[in-house]
């Protein structure tokens, strides 16, 4: 159960990340940072529970899967830090425009 962990943060980071953007682009922005700590407390869950895996694979001695999982979870562990940065980027902006708005008026 545990090697499956990584996948259901993975996906709950996304939701949240998405969740975010939706009522960051609807111009819901009541409570926005509960949603801003729970996709980053998801993804640290997500790299933890990788972490968790390759520390199974060295306590096991598999170096043969390591080689083989490792690539493909660099690339997954970028690409997926990337997204939810920018897309937590893109909420944020909208956030700070609509109160310098609010400030302006």
């Amino acid at each position: 159960m545990m090697s499956l962990m990584w996948i259901i943060f993975g996906i709950l980071a996304a939701l949240f990340v998405l969740l975010n953007l939706y009522r960051s682009l609807t111009g819901n922005f009541k409570h926005w940072y509960v949603y801003h700590i729970l996709s980053f407390a998801c993804t640290i869950f997500f790299l933890l529970c990788e972490y968790m895996m390759i520390l199974d694979y060295i306590n096991l001695n598999d170096w043969i899967a390591m080689m083989d999982v490792m690539p493909m979870l660099i690339s997954l562990t970028t690409g997926c830090a990337l997204i939810a940065l920018v897309l937590n980027g893109i909420s944020l902006y909208f956030y700070m425009n609509k109160k310098q708005m609010e400030n302006n008026c």
